[in-house]
C-alpha cells in the first residue's frame, strides 16, 4: 500500500504555482462634496474591478482598475485660493500557492490613463489662472508584509494651467511602467501599494472655471467642461490606473508521467487493485 501511494504521487511532486486570494483595499482620503454658492468640489475613488485569473499554460495573469475623479469649480467671487484636494491610495494583495517549491517569476505593468482639463472662465474672472494637477503616483511592493519602493512601477505627475489668453486644456495622461522579473520559490503573500499623493484640481485666487483629474468616474455634480467622456470621447471604463500581475510557473500545467515511470505505475495499480479485492 505504501508502495503504491508512493509511486502514484511522483506524478504529482511539481505542481504549478496558483494566483489567489486577491484583496483590493481603498486607503483614499474620505470621499467628500462641498456645494456652496460660490464653488463646487467633489472627490470620488473606488476600485472599478479586478479580472478573474487567466491561465494560458504556465502563464497566470490578472489585471486590477482602481479609478477616481477630482474636480474642482469656481462660481461665485473668490476672494482667496480655492482648493480641491486628495490623496488617492490602494492596495493590491494576493497569494501565490507553490507548495511544491517548483518555482515561479512574477512581474507587474503599472499604467495610468485619464485626462487633466481645466476651463478659464475669461467673462467672470479677474484672477491669473486655474490649474489642475497631478502629482507623482508611488508605488510599494511586500512579500510577506516587508514593504520597499518600486521606482520601475512608479509614474511621475504633470500639471496644466490655463488663464485668459489660454483659456482650455484638455490634457491625455498616459504613462507606464514594468517591473523586473522576479524569481519565487514556496508559497508567499505579496501586495502592491499605489499612492497619488497631492493630487489636485486649484483654483487661484480670482480666477473662474472648472478644473479636474477624470480617471474613470463620473462627475456627480455640475461640472460643464469635465463630463466623461466629453470632448476626448473615451468612455470611462478605459480610464484609471491600472495594475497587471503576471506569472510564469516552472511547473508543468498538466503532469504527464514520464515514459520509465508507465510500468512502475502500472505495476502499483494492479497491485493496489488485488489488496483491495483480498480485502
Amino acid at each position: 500500500m505504501k508502495l503504491f501511494f508512493l509511486l502514484f504521487s511522483l506524478p504529482l511532486a511539481l505542481m504549478p504555482a496558483t494566483i489567489t486570494n486577491i484583496v483590493v483595499t481603498n486607503l483614499s482620503t474620505s470621499n467628500y462634496t462641498i456645494d456652496t454658492a460660490t464653488q463646487l468640489a467633489e472627490f470620488r475613488s473606488a476600485n472599478s474591478g479586478t479580472s478573474a485569473v487567466q491561465v494560458s499554460g504556465n502563464l497566470s495573469s490578472f489585471t486590477n482598475q482602481f479609478s477616481w475623479f477630482l474636480g474642482q469649480n469656481a462660481l461665485g467671487d473668490i476672494t482667496g485660493n480655492t482648493v480641491a484636494s486628495a490623496i488617492i491610495s490602494y492596495e493590491l494583495s494576493f497569494t501565490v500557492l507553490d507548495p511544491t517549491n517548483s518555482g515561479y517569476i512574477l512581474y507587474a505593468d503599472s499604467e495610468l490613463r485619464g485626462w487633466l482639463t481645466a476651463q478659464f472662465d475669461p467673462l467672470n474672472s479677474s484672477g491669473s489662472s486655474l490649474a489642475a494637477g497631478l502629482g507623482d503616483l508611488e508605488v510599494e511592493v511586500s512579500r510577506e508584509g516587508l514593504y520597499a519602493p518600486a521606482p520601475n512601477l512608479s509614474l511621475g505627475g504633470t500639471s496644466v494651467f490655463v488663464d485668459e489668453l489660454s483659456p482650455n486644456s484638455n490634457d491625455l495622461i498616459l504613462n507606464g511602467g514594468n517591473s523586473q522579473a522576479a524569481l519565487q520559490f514556496g508559497t508567499q503573500s505579496y501586495s502592491l501599494r499605489v499612492t497619488l499623493a497631492q493630487s489636485g484640481a486649484l483654483a487661484l485666487a480670482g480666477a473662474q472655471g472648472e478644473a479636474g483629474l477624470r480617471f474613470g468616474l463620473e462627475p456627480l455634480l455640475n461640472f460643464a467642461a469635465l463630463n466623461t467622456p466629453g470632448d476626448d470621447g473615451e468612455a470611462a471604463s478605459q480610464l484609471g490606473h491600472f495594475t497587471t500581475i503576471s506569472m510564469l510557473s516552472f511547473a508543468p500545467a498538466a503532469e504527464v508521467p514520464e515514459p520509465g515511470m508507465a510500468i512502475p505505475l502500472a505495476f502499483a495499480l494492479v497491485i493496489y487493485q488485488r489488496m483491495r479485492r483480498a480485502s
